[in-house]
């Protein structure tokens, strides 16, 4: 009896019923006397807890259910989760792969035709001096009767260079055809990747969807709620839950039933009139609240309205300004006064009960919908009733968000809160006084939002004096508020797989997971509404003034880095980079040159044989130019002769190193010339 009872106690909390139907062989084997007697026993049991028999869900209990079930512990089914989103992350990064080899096949493919147009002047010069060689030859031995009776260009004469010349046609052909296969080859893959891509996405969508619930689960604990609050406030309410199919993620669906039944509470208490008031107005005794679920992609929208009286937005500003929170000269909205009743303590009643007054309700709402990256809005209209609508996640694990990017780190962005990103172009940010605007025009004409760069409100190295052309903007909409968010550049927009920082990190503000992108990189999901809110915003807004230049470390010497040969500037950039600087390379001077219009490196590495302009034109361009003279230049070359290294010191060339080269010994030179 006492287990009959207990079952009667999880089928009236909403519970989902899964152990009776194990327990059918046990009551099957058991005497007449006693099904007859546990029959009795539920049958009391639900006469005292109101549950009535006819119900479906204690049918579950004597009947077999028509869909097998597998009982898993939750532990193997995060596990599962788990590898799936491992799954997904490694995905995600051999399509980044995928690409990068397909953008290399096309290179090589492109290298390969600039070798056949090499190679054809070759073999046009081979030929040219060959004629004219063979034409040298004919005049010197006009005599030999043999040789004068063909004309050069009537007789073809090889010589080594000729086959040599050919036979590099050949080869490059063959590996102009092999890079051909190479791309057919990579674009098979490629294809077999994106269906192994979307298996990857069902296989997460069914491990997501193992976690989901159906909201359903919670009407009648929902619905005993609602009765026991008309119980002690002596109203009469119905209670109608549409959309009760929509799936939830049952982590989420445990932490919203407390929310709810604040709202539902607050609901009737607060909403509904009492029966001789609704009668009075013209209204059903029986007031009405509508609860519904709905999903718009991965979000859920829940939705509470009532057909009560509405908020009382005079008694609100009372309240308002009796607590010091308006003025009484300050003009408020309707907005702004329903936002108010989510304040923590906030209470329009003067007397405390069990029910009301206590200043806890929606404030619990509140702080839940910012714990779950959501949103809450809150509207009403005289005499027809108030609408709460939350807005948040369905599953904890996986977010839908915009990627960005500013001070070289990636943040992602949920995009319960973005309600657009505009390139750079479109609208413009403009510093007014201490404040930045962002000025954008759409089909409702122009608009000014609040706006702040996104490196300074997380706390990034940041340059406040850049000019803000440079960025892109993100609108965001946080507690009915709009902003606009500077980036340095939009990335991506993806679902992502959110992991938790840690217990060690918990207590970094702004921070709501991580998640893992296709090349590796981390991208720091951020809480928006607490970073935008007052008391993060003021002091990095604050830092961002007192240190309007960059507050990180100095910017890293910058090393030009000229050569033909590619394994040069291969060897010669990691080399630099490897010893802390900064690298940037050109293929000759003509190259080199056009960077130097781009950026002013702070040394030159230079080679003295280079199609174009060799080193030693560059060297001398260098140190004509009145704002590069300054600019240390040091030759490597494979020239040893002293007529070269004389020639490199009268053109300006600072420092003189032969092939091969000490890396000890040049990084020394390059430090002692950096800091002369």
């Amino acid at each position: 009896l006492q287990s009959v009872l207990d079952l009667a106690n999880r089928i009236d909390r909403g519970e989902t019923i899964d152990v009776p139907a194990v327990r059918v062989g046990s009551v099957a084997a058991a005497s007449r006397n006693q099904v007859n007697e546990a029959a009795r026993g539920a049958a009391l049991a639900a006469q005292e807890l109101s549950v009535p028999l006819d119900r479906p869900a204690p049918k579950v209990a004597v009947t077999a259910s028509p869909t097998a079930a597998l009982r898993v512990p939750v532990e193997r089914v995060d596990e599962l989760f788990r590898v799936s989103g491992e799954v997904s992350v490694h995905t995600a990064a051999m399509e980044a792969r995928l690409k990068a080899i397909t953008e290399g096949a096309r290179a090589l493919l492109t290298q390969n035709l600039r070798v056949q147009k090499r190679l054809f002047e070759l073999e046009t010069v081979v030929d040219v001096r060959a004629l004219t060689m063979t034409r040298g030859r004919g005049q010197s031995t006009g005599s030999d009767a043999g040789r004068a009776s063909f004309d050069p260009l009537e007789l073809d004469q090889y010589s080594e260079l000729h086959s040599t010349a050919h036979a590099l046609m050949e080869e490059a052909a063959d590996a102009r055809v092999l890079a051909g296969r190479l791309e057919e080859e990579i674009a098979r893959t490629a294809s077999i990747h994106t269906k192994q891509q979307q298996l990857s996405k069902d296989l997460q969508h069914l491990v997501i969807a193992t976690r989901m619930t159906e909201v359903g689960v919670l009407a009648s604990r929902l619905q005993r709620n609602v009765r026991s609050t008309c119980q002690a406030t002596g109203k009469l309410a119905e209670l109608m839950i549409e959309g009760g199919q929509t799936l939830i993620d049952s982590d989420v669906l445990n932490r919203l039933a407390d929310p709810l039944l604040h709202v539902l509470r607050n609901a009737v208490d607060h909403g509904l009139e009492t029966p001789t008031e609704r009668l009075a107005a013209g209204k059903p005794e029986t007031g009405q609240i509508v609860l519904t679920f709905s999903r718009q992609g991965q979000q859920v929208v829940l939705r509470c309205q009532d057909d009560g009286r509405g908020l009382d937005h005079a008694a609100i500003r009372r309240r308002a300004i009796e607590r010091g929170m308006l003025s009484p000269e300050q003009h408020a909205s309707d907005e702004d006064l329903a936002r108010m009743i989510l304040m923590s303590g906030f209470s329009t009643r003067q007397t405390i009960n069990e029910v009301s007054g206590r200043g806890v309700g929606l404030d619990v709402v509140r702080e839940w919908a910012a714990s779950m990256n959501g949103s809450i809005k809150v509207s009403s209209r005289r005499d027809q009733g108030c609408t709460i609508e939350l807005r948040f996640a369905a599953s904890l694990s996986t977010m839908q968000a915009l990627i960005v990017e500013a001070a070289g780190q990636r943040f992602a962005l949920p995009s319960v809160h973005v309600e657009r990103a505009v390139p750079r172009g479109v609208g413009s940010f403009e510093r007014i006084g201490e404040r930045m605007v962002y000025r954008h025009t759409d089909k409702a004409g122009e608009r000014v939002y609040a706006a702040v760069l996104l490196a300074a409100l997380t706390g990034q190295p940041h340059d406040a004096d850049a000019a803000l052309a440079d960025f892109d903007a993100v609108l965001v909409r946080i507690d009915e508020k709009n902003h606009a968010l500077a980036v340095e550049r939009l990335v991506d927009a993806r679902e992502l797989l959110v992991k938790s920082p840690g217990r060690y990190a918990k207590h970094v503000r702004g921070v709501a997971g991580l998640s893992i992108l296709g090349d590796g990189s981390i991208a720091v999901n951020l809480d928006l509404p607490q970073l935008l809110s007052l008391g993060v915003r003021r002091p990095t807004e604050a830092a961002a003034r007192a240190e309007p230049v960059s507050v990180g470390e100095p910017a890293l010497p910058t090393i030009l880095i000229v050569d033909d040969a590619l394994s040069v500037r291969n060897s010669l950039l990691q080399m630099v980079q490897d010893a802390g600087f900064r690298g940037e390379t050109a293929r000759d001077g003509i190259e080199a040159v056009n960077a130097l219009r781009e950026f002013r490196p702070d040394m030159v590495l230079t080679d003295l044989e280079m199609p174009n302009m060799n080193g030693i034109e560059l060297t001398a361009h260098i140190k004509a130019n009145q704002n590069l003279k300054g600019m240390p230049v040091i030759m490597i070359t494979s020239r040893s002769q002293e007529k070269h290294r004389r020639m490199a010191e009268q053109a300006g060339v600072d420092n003189y190193f032969t092939k091969p080269y000490n890396d000890v010994e040049l990084l020394r030179t390059i430090r002692a010339a950096l800091v002369a």
